[in-house]
């Protein structure tokens, strides 16, 4: 029982440092170790506790994960960790961008894309952690990506998005960062 505690705690310290690091320098890769079978769970597991709300709009155990976490659930728009499955507008434009005063009190996307259909969008990504400009191929539609370069064009308002395919590589965006679409 402990060796498991043990194995999960160090778990939670990889993954959070690879949401660290995804962050810090936009654009780049992290692998995400899965928890309960899920990347998305494992990102949830790692970040929630009870002092923070989270929404969910992924399939997962969401009455054991608030259990482990004590996290309150709260709608879009007023959750400060949003996970979902799939890029929806709908929950972007939901998702709280801080305030002039409080500018920390705004959400952190997750979207996990599994379907290997999924529209990917070429982009020139610029800001800070991003030595000139970085081409990369995102895995959402090109609205999904000009709503959040507008929700991120305020700034110190915005909200940091991450990126997960389903074999847990991570790629975060933090609102300090200029996504420029390609056609």
């Amino acid at each position: 029982m402990i060796n498991r505690q043990v194995q999960l705690e160090q778990t939670n310290r990889r993954n959070f440092r690879v949401c660290l690091e995804t962050l810090a320098r936009p654009g780049t890769t992290g692998t995400i170790l899965p928890v309960f079978g899920s990347h998305l769970l494992a990102l949830a597991h790692c970040l929630l506790y009870p002092e923070v709300t989270s929404c969910f709009y992924a399939p997962g155990n969401q009455r054991q994960l608030r259990a482990m976490t004590g996290s309150p659930g709260a709608p879009p728009d007023q959750a400060d960790y949003i996970f979902c499955d799939r890029a929806e507008t709908t929950i972007l434009t939901a998702a709280r961008a801080g305030t002039l005063m409080h500018p920390e009190q705004s959400a952190t996307l997750f979207i996990q894309t599994d379907d290997p259909g999924v529209k990917t969008t070429r982009v020139l990504l610029s800001g800070p952690g991003i030595p000139g400009r970085m081409a990369r191929s995102l895995p959402v539609a090109g609205s999904f990506l000009s709503l959040l370069r507008e929700k991120n064009s305020s700034f110190p308002l915005g909200l940091d998005c991450f990126f997960l395919d389903r074999d847990g590589r991570m790629t975060g965006i933090a609102r300090t960062t200029r996504v420029e679409i390609i056609p």
